[in-house]
Parts: C-alpha cells; structure tokens; sequence
C-alpha cells in the first residue's frame, strides 16, 4: 500500500512541528504567569450607598432567621406528622387487630348458625315426619268418620222408609174402609171439591200405595178489595205449586208433598174442611184457606194426620204494613205488589212449615226442609218457626235416642229355691 510510504515520509516533519507547537504554547503561559497584575483603586463610596448596603443586610438577615424559622417549623411539622403517621398507623394496626378478632368471632358465630341451623333441619325432619304421620292418621280418621257417616245416613234412610211404610199400612186399612163409604156418601149437596169421585177414590187408593201428606190450597175469600181481586188466586196457586215441587217433590221417598191448589170450586170455610176432613180422614192433609178484608187477611189453616189434629187462625194487618211501605218511600201501586208477594210468601212458608212438622212427627230422622232455605226465610220468622222446629227436631231425636236404649227384652227372673 501506498499509506505506509507516506507516513514514513512525513513522519519527521509531523513531529517536529508539533514540538515547536507545543513549546510556544507554553511560553505563552509561562510568560502572562510571570507578568504583575495592575492595581485597582478602590471606588469611594457614598451615604447611600451605604444605607442600601445596610439595608440589605438587614434584610438578608431577616430573611435567613425567617427561613430558619420556616425551616424549624416545617421540621416540627414533619415531626408533628411523622407522630401522627405512627399513631395513625398504631390506630389502623389496632382496628385491623379488633377487626380480625371481630372476624374471628363472626366465623364462630357463623359456624354456630351452621349448627343450630343443621340441628333445627333435623328438628323440622323429624317434626314434619310427625305431622306427615300425624296427616295420614288424620286423614285415615277422617275416611272412617266419612264412611260411619255414610253407614249412619243409610240407616237413617232405612229407618225413615220404614216409618214411612209403616205408616203407609196403618193409614191402607182406614182407606180402604172410607173408599166404601165414598160410594154412598158422595152425591151430598153444595160439595165444595171440584174433583169428581172416581178422583177423589183415585186419590185415596194413591195414598195406599205411597205415603205422602196432602197439601190443599184454597182460593182466598176477597171482599171489598179490588186491590186483590185479578190474579192474586192465580198467583198464589202457581207460586205454591212450585215451590212444594222444589222443596217437597211427589217423588221424593222422605218428605213427598202431593198438592192440590185447584181442589175448591170457590173459596171455602170450617163447614166444607170439616166434610173433607170427614172423607179424607185416612190421608194427613193440609188446608190453607184465607179471608181478606179491607185490612186484614186471615190464615185458616187445618191439619189432620197429627197425633193431635191442628185448626188455628193467624191474622195479618196487610193494610198497616202496606202504610209502612208507603213511609218508606214506595209509591201505592209498588207497595200493593211487595203486599201481594208477601202473601204469597206467607202460603210458601206455612206449606213448608207444616209439611216439615208433620215429618217430624213421624219420622224423628226428618231433616227439616225449612231450616236449608234460611236464606229466604225473613228475620221474624227465623226468631220463631224456625226455633220451634229446631226444638222439635231436638225433642223428637231425643225421644228416639231414648227409644233406642230401652232394652229389647225383659231381664229373666231368677228363681230362689
């Protein structure tokens, strides 16, 4: 390479160039070291110049013991802070110890909750097996209540057909001697039936085969009251009509109520009931006949079939109660309807009342009609009717239960020898 040729060349001319560099460098120096400095005469100074100077260092002054003072104060400071860290610290290491011992009891009172909670489980398991058992046993009671229930209503129906039938034969034998005397007695004069005989004998060989109580109804007696005179015998007729075939239905095999409401050619009174009571005598029959004024209406009704026979009157102030009415706001011609419909009313519940009673008295089973229509029943009556059938029901079941613990057979004697 060319390079090294160079620098061999050269190589002494580099070197000493640099030495002579470097030596008159340093003469340089050594000689500005060696030359004395001027002197500078001092400046003069004034009064001013000396109060500022004065000034100044008092302020300095000032200034530095203030930021000394500053200086303890913020030491303090840190200190005042540095004790309030630790007791901050003391504070929070506190807390978190009765924090960790609140935990620690919170754990124990937890893992007694689990306890009680497992030992309350068991008691509930065992409590619910027990009402599970004591349900089943409950409920095997209640079948076998329900099934005697139904064994005592079947023999209670027993015993009610049986009354029934026996009646039905005492009561056979006495019809059949009235229907022979139907035969000569019949063509009387002013006979208040409408029926001809062979229906009256119908009737009669009716009552033979099946028991019933006969219901009659007679057209009430009107006089002097064009209020009453269109319709209400249609009325009360019809609405008696249904409502025993409801309630006491010709059919029904412990309570039948036969009802004639078209039995009279024209309104009666005790001499035409006492010629039916003549030839129906055998039959418990029912007549509800009636007078109206122009005040009042009177109930006659007569009852045979009874262990004792039954004839009473029962009046009512329909006039007074329509005055009422009218008080209270009804107009004339609405109040005469509410009167109207509470004599029908009172025929419905007289029918029901005396057919209950008689089953009652022949069948000490009989659950009254009445008492399941209270409903329907007014307040008065519920007070009175309905309590003497309820005391009736308890005399005659009474009777029965007393009837039924008599022994069946004499004690034998014994002899002493």
């Amino acid at each position: 390479m060319a390079f090294p040729l160079v620098f061999a060349a050269i190589g002494g001319f580099i070197t000493m160039t640099a030495s002579r560099v470097i030596s008159v460098v340093a003469g340089r120096k050594l000689a500005e070291k060696s030359r004395p400095k001027p002197v500078i005469a001092p400046l003069k100074k004034d009064e001013r110049s000396r109060k500022a100077e004065a000034d100044y260092f008092r302020a300095k002054s000032e200034r530095e013991q203030e930021l000394v003072n500053i200086q303890a104060d913020l030491a303090k400071m840190r200190e005042v802070e540095v004790l309030a860290n630790i007791e901050i610290a003391k504070a929070e290491a506190e807390r978190e110890e009765r924090t960790l011992v609140i935990s620690e009891k919170n754990l124990q009172l937890r893992k007694q909750e689990l306890e009680l909670a497992k030992t309350r489980l068991k008691q509930d398991i065992k409590l619910a097996e027990g009402q599970r058992q004591q349900a089943e046993k409950a409920l095997q009671l209640r079948e076998r209540e329900l099934e005697l229930m139904a064994e005592d209503l079947n023999e209670r129906r027993k015993l009610s057909y049986l009354n029934l039938e026996l009646q039905r034969e005492q009561e056979a034998n006495q019809i059949a001697l009235k229907l022979t005397e139907i035969q000569s007695n019949w063509d009387r004069e002013n006979w208040a039936g409408i029926i001809s005989r062979e229906e009256m004998q119908r009737l009669l060989i009716e009552a033979q085969k099946q028991h019933r109580l006969v219901m009659m109804i007679s057209p009430p007696d009107i006089s002097d009251c064009p209020e009453f005179n269109t319709n209400l015998q249609k009325e009360v007729r019809s609405e008696v009509k249904e409502f025993l075939e409801q309630h006491y239905p010709l059919n029904n095999d412990t309570c039948p109520v036969e009802y004639y409401g078209k039995f009279f050619k024209t309104a009666i009174f005790d001499a035409e009931v006492k010629q039916l009571e003549s030839d129906l005598s055998p039959v418990p029959t029912v007549v509800i006949y009636s007078d109206i004024t122009d005040h009042k209406i009177y109930f006659h009704v007569t009852f045979w079939g009874l262990e004792n026979p039954l004839s009473l009157t029962l009046p009512w102030h329909w006039k007074a109660e329509q005055q009422k009415l009218i008080e209270q706001g009804l107009t004339s011609e609405d109040s005469m309807i509410t009167i109207r419909q509470s004599i029908i009313k009172i025929h419905q519940l007289l029918a029901a009342f005396l057919a209950d009673l008689y089953y009652l008295n022949i069948n000490p089973l009989h659950q009254p009609r009445l008492l399941e229509m209270e409903t329907d029943i007014p307040p008065e009556w519920m007070q009175t009717n309905l309590g003497i059938l309820k005391e009736i029901q308890q005399q005659k079941l009474a009777e029965y239960q007393q009837e039924l613990e008599k022994p069946k057979f004499e004690p034998i004697q014994r002899f002493v020898y």
